[in-house]
């Protein structure tokens, strides 16, 4: 086998990696939006002939109870499939799908996001899921760690590389002992890094942190 060959294995082993913990989600959403969501629509409509078909029957009330839980169970399962595989991200675009993404996080839990900068696009759906799930993940630490209620993203394209900071005032911590693999910081890295960007963070316990993600823009 040829060096060039073997470059191309390695290339396409990290490229694999990148991905490999995308290709679950995306099976998972379609099932359920394909399977789930489909049973569950028919047994709706099932339920509500029998409500209607009741009339002033005792039993009655217990279809509507059941009418309910089942427009509750379809929402839920909506939801779901949207934190999996956001629809969003395809139509419009990331900047759109991480407003939405912190609309939700500050009805839940109160964390103010400021988001500033453009939709870019990207090269794949891959690269475009996996910036959205960090974005998403790199805010949710902000939540559980930070001690704040508002933080920022920063988006920039510049030529071929995209750059997402997500920054926050709050407690940080010492960057340089390696707090990555408390925060998950890690696992981001390495994906990152196998797509061909990086991850930096930069974090002063007291101060806050900045935590920048670079990407390739094809």
């Amino acid at each position: 086998m040829s060096f060039r060959s073997l470059r191309q294995l390695n290339n396409f082993g990290l490229y694999s990696r990148a991905i490999s913990p995308l290709l679950p989600r995306r099976r998972i959403a379609h099932v359920l939006h394909e399977d789930l969501q489909q049973h569950l629509a028919a047994m709706q409509i099932k339920a509500n002939l029998l409500k209607e078909n009741l009339g002033k029957h005792p039993a009655t009330q217990e279809a509507g109870w059941l009418l309910k839980e089942l427009s509750l169970t379809i929402q839920i399962s909506r939801d779901l499939t949207n934190r999996l595989c956001p629809a969003v991200l395809y139509v419009i675009g990331l900047r759109p799908a991480l407003e939405k993404a912190a609309a939700d996080m500050e009805a839940k839990f109160g964390l103010a996001v400021r988001i500033k900068g453009q939709s870019p696009k990207l090269g794949s759906n891959e690269i475009l899921i996996f910036t959205f799930e960090s974005v998403r993940e790199l805010l949710m630490n902000v939540n559980k760690h930070a001690g704040v209620k508002a933080a920022q993203v920063r988006i920039q394209k510049e030529k071929k590389r995209l750059t997402i900071e997500v920054l926050d005032r709050g407690a940080g911590f010492d960057s340089s002992k390696n707090g990555e693999g408390k925060f998950g910081l890690f696992s981001i890295r390495e994906r990152a890094e196998a797509f061909g960007g990086s991850l930096g963070v930069d974090s002063i316990r007291g101060k806050g942190t900045c935590v920048t993600l670079t990407l390739p823009i094809n």
